[in-house]
């Protein structure tokens, strides 16, 4: 059994040591990468000297992947306790995973010789720069070399640069130097810490792999926002301070990590208490760097992260009109916005099966592609959110209470109750359309010059079977063959002979919408509540749309409570707050938690009935 990343028994410490009045030390990590998502992509496979046959497999050893090392029994000295720790190998395979291991043993002094143990790695391109090396050595924490040297070649396999450790007492290796114009990096293992080993490499990040904990970070803090209907946008996001007074993130210095900073840079955090004579740690979320700052003279630097709704702004403007599920245009949306796969180089999106089963006549409209999700999940009658690993949901809200218990030795005040405006009816419209053919949708004159010429135009109304023309007579000018027809935008490319203007008319078969409305009725007295969202094109949708509404928001209590808060809760879960009366339960729909060596925080949500 395991939650979130807890076996069953860590959960039961973990929950023992949230009933206390106080609680153990706790701990947080953020894990962030630097590397550049354009390198050129590694020649397969990674080749390696002197490999231990069958175990040894550094063909995926490079990938940005989570992976269980396998530790196989391998006869060396002081490293096979006999306390069930090492696994035999197996009499066939296939193997487990174990990573790079050498089939040559260093001396008794520790060195390896006259043979070095070496990895190489192949790019398919030259790489303009790198910012540098992350090694994971043996899986014990004492397994590592103490010398080794990395190498870079050119095309044409000249030695371009050497950097040689020395001394190293870490089993991850971070080599922070700028590595310029090269297209092979060779790792040779010289010495290892201990005498009679093989050598072992776990995993080869290519870029810098920096993890802070809460020795050096200043300041942490965790912000999360859902919406149960999906009429804003949720929001999941991190903000933290790095002490900095070594200089890693100063602009003027050689060595520092700033000028390879960017936008889309993978940040992780971990949460975590001292549970019995063990740190025990849960996965927190996945974020992506959007903003930091590091002042010249200052002592800390600043970071901001978020969900990676945060790079979903473009303006998506490719719906068509045609019957399609609402799957259909979920992953069409995603697609589109060019997401980063996960460390399995899957997607990082999970939709629905209802969304399978649900259609529409209608265009997505022109809007940001993160707006066309919550179009999209409102119609479903679905959420957004995102779970721990990273992964963007659009789907149903558990209505499985968690064991989290909010109680006095929780809280640091009374819940506060608030109630909406009461609703009468829920009105939600659905649109069905009169089409009107050979209209014209748009008419305009182009200033031209040689060769391709591409604008966007945007129609008088959606439409489709959509045609451009240029007038009679013409000779200089034609529409190309790559012009896009959307159902309210058009890519229009045009070839020209020579620097003109010329007329262009855009004609199809329009699509006028003709709105109706479905009334669902809550209570006999209240507001009226709209809702229109143009991909409802029916009145069983409609209907559905209005019930779902009435019960999210039919009879809403909202509490906010401050609390020392327990780092399991996913905004979304369903809580016990003891202080509410017995039967009630509370959907948490936003959360900020802090921590400065105790983690306390905020909730706000409304009360299931």
């Amino acid at each position: 059994m395991s939650y979130k990343g807890l076996t069953e028994s860590e959960l039961n410490l973990w929950k023992e040591n949230q009933s206390k009045q106080l609680t153990s030390e706790g701990f947080v990590e953020v894990v962030y990468k630097i590397s550049d998502p354009n390198l050129p992509k590694i020649t397969n496979p990674l080749t390696a000297n002197n490999q231990l046959a069958d175990l040894s497999n550094v063909s995926i050893i490079a990938e940005d992947q989570d992976r269980i090392v396998t530790t196989y029994a391998t006869l060396e000295q002081d490293l096979w306790k006999l306390d069930g720790s090492k696994i035999t190998k197996p009499s066939n395979t296939p193997y487990e995973y174990s990573g790079y291991i050498s089939d040559i043993i260093c001396s008794v002094d520790k060195v390896f010789s006259p043979t070095k143990p070496k990895i190489t790695i192949t790019f398919s391109g030259v790489v303009t720069i790198l910012r540098g090396l992350t090694v994971y050595w043996g899986e014990d924490p004492n397994d590592y070399p103490t010398d080794f040297t990395v190498y870079t070649y050119d095309e044409s396999n000249n030695e371009i640069s050497r950097n040689v450790v020395s001394n190293n007492t870490k089993n991850i290796s971070l080599i922070i130097k700028k590595l310029v114009n090269f297209k092979k990096i060779e790792i040779e293992i010289g010495k290892w810490n201990f005498p009679y080993r093989r050598a072992r490499i776990g995993k080869i990040f290519i870029g810098v792999n920096r993890k802070y904990t809460k020795t050096e970070l200043l300041q942490f803090s965790c912000a999360e926002f859902i919406d149960p209907i999906s009429a804003e946008l949720p929001k999941y996001s991190i903000q933290f301070g790095i002490d900095n007074r070594d200089g890693e993130f100063n602009p003027f210095n050689e060595d520092s990590l700033l000028p390879y900073m960017m936008e889309r840079q993978e940040l992780r955090t971990r949460y975590g208490y001292k549970l019995g004579n063990e740190e025990v740690y849960i996965p927190g979320g996945v974020y992506y760097l959007s903003e930091w700052s590091a002042p010249q003279n200052g002592l800390s630097a600043s970071f901001q992260a978020r969900d990676i709704l945060g790079f979903m702004n473009d303006i998506y403007y490719n719906g068509k009109i045609g019957t399609k599920t609402l799957k259909e245009l979920a992953e069409e949306v995603l697609t589109a916005a060019n997401l980063p796969k996960d460390r399995n180089g899957e997607n990082i999106w999970n939709i629905d099966a209802s969304l399978q089963t649900i259609t529409t006549d209608a265009p997505l409209p022109a809007c940001s592609l993160a707006e066309c999700l919550q179009l999209i999940a409102n119609a479903a009658c679905c959420t957004i959110y995102f779970d721990r690993q990273g992964v963007l949901n659009i789907g149903k809200l558990d209505s499985t209470p968690s064991d989290i218990v909010i109680d006095d030795n929780h809280s640091y005040s009374k819940p506060e109750i608030s109630l909406d405006k009461q609703i009468k009816q829920f009105d939600v419209s659905w649109y069905s359309y009169a089409k009107e053919e050979g209209k014209e949708l748009y008419k305009g004159t182009f200033a031209l010059k040689q060769g391709r010429n591409e604008f966007m135009i945007e129609y008088s109304d959606i439409a489709q079977n959509i045609t451009a023309s240029l007038p009679v007579g013409n000779v200089s000018v034609v529409v190309s063959g790559d012009t896009e027809y959307y159902a309210k935008y058009c890519k229009l490319i045009l070839i020209s002979s020579a620097t003109t203007s010329c007329e262009v008319i855009v004609t199809g078969t329009a699509h006028k919408p003709i709105e109706s409305i479905c009334t669902v009725q809550n209570r006999s007295i209240g507001k009226m509540q709209s809702l229109k969202n143009s991909l409802i094109t029916s009145q069983i949708r409609a209907e559905a749309v209005g019930n779902w509404l009435k019960t999210n928001l039919g009879n809403k209590k909202n509490v906010s409570l401050d609390w020392r808060i327990d780092p399991r809760m996913d905004t979304r879960d369903i809580l016990n707050i003891s202080r509410i009366a017995a039967g009630n339960e509370t959907r948490v729909l936003s959360s900020k938690m802090s921590f400065s060596g105790a983690f306390k925080g905020k909730i706000e949500g409304v009360v299931i009935q």
